[in-house]
């Protein structure tokens, strides 16, 4: 008979344990300022902008709000997020946001 020992069982406990707190804390409703969702590292990898507040002035039109956003012509601000971005339109951009922002706050990004 083989023996063998198992390393980092211990560490792999430790991440699942944190990983549950993290999804306890998402629990719920939750405003998430555009900031926190469109961060620099986001911005710089799917955008021609470094940051959100970036994208939307270049836009030209007048943004100070999500709710300004919600009432854009939406073929106009979705061929404009498709020039300007890898997406082919917001929703599609603010699902990917979303879903990185949820992978970041799990803790399940390797950083």
């Amino acid at each position: 008979m083989i023996g063998f020992e198992i390393k980092g069982l211990d560490e792999i406990k430790q991440k699942v344990e944190q990983i549950k707190r993290n999804t306890e804390e998402l629990s719920g409703e939750h405003v998430i300022e555009y900031k926190d969702l469109f961060t620099p590292e986001f911005m710089n990898k799917y955008t021609d902008s470094e940051s959100i507040d970036e994208l939307l002035q270049s836009s030209g039109f007048i943004i100070s709000s999500s709710e300004d956003i919600e009432k854009l012509p939406d073929n106009e601000w979705n061929g404009f997020v498709q020039k300007h971005t890898q997406f082919s339109n917001w929703k599609d951009m603010n699902q990917t946001a979303l879903d990185e922002y949820f992978i970041r706050r799990l803790g399940l990004n390797n950083k």
